[in-house]
């Protein structure tokens, strides 16, 4: 991971709950969404269990008073540490908690773990309290490699990423690809014609 990432990498990492991400030594934010998937899956695998609908009431309601104040339309940052300080108290009280049922003990742990990493997108306006937008972007790729099998050489991987990295940042950007494309070759021509070596 830190090959990948490179020793300049100063953001912060999304992701889930993967324990590779714990030695990083980067400010991390711990996807909601997989851990309500897994306190949801708790509760469908015993309905009646009251821990575990408890535990998966409070966890969804954290993560909504959350995301109701990331819409917000004026961002404030001490009113961000406020609430930060508040649900980070709360997480707390219910990792502590005497649960019961195994299942309700094992994501109160991990709760208790990563309750600082739940939080970094109250921190960072432009963190997301979810790594699934960027599962979603490499879902075309997953689904390419697949049914390819993947690539046949090292330079050919490696071309594919590129092309995948530009045509996703295109799209995500509201950019048109074709046009994109023509314009950069119109540029490029333009360039070779007349000797110029930088577009500036």
């Amino acid at each position: 991971l830190q090959s990948l990432l490179g020793s300049s990498f100063r953001g912060v990492i999304v992701s889930d709950f993967y324990a590779v991400y714990d030695g990083i030594g980067q400010d991390q934010q711990k996807c909601w969404v997989h851990l309500l998937r897994d306190s949801h899956l708790t509760v469908q695998a015993s309905p009646n269990d009251r821990e575990r609908q408890r535990l998966h009431s409070e966890l969804t309601k954290l993560y909504g008073k959350i995301t109701r104040f990331r819409s917000k339309p004026h961002w404030r940052q001490w009113q961000a540490k406020r609430l930060e300080h508040r649900i980070d108290r709360q997480l707390q009280d219910l990792a502590q908690a005497d649960w019961h049922d195994a299942q309700c003990r094992r994501l109160a742990k991990r709760v208790r773990k990563y309750h600082h990493e739940l939080l970094a997108c109250l921190r960072y306006q432009t963190v997301l309290p979810e790594n699934n937008t960027a599962e979603r972007g490499l879902r075309p790729v997953v689904v390419q490699r697949k049914i390819t099998n993947g690539n046949r050489s090292s330079k050919g991987a490696h071309t594919y990423e590129v092309n995948m990295t530009v045509m996703e940042t295109l799209r995500r950007q509201g950019g048109e690809l074709l046009t994109q494309l023509r314009d950069t070759l119109w540029q490029r021509a333009w360039a070779q014609k007349f000797g110029v070596t930088s577009l500036g």
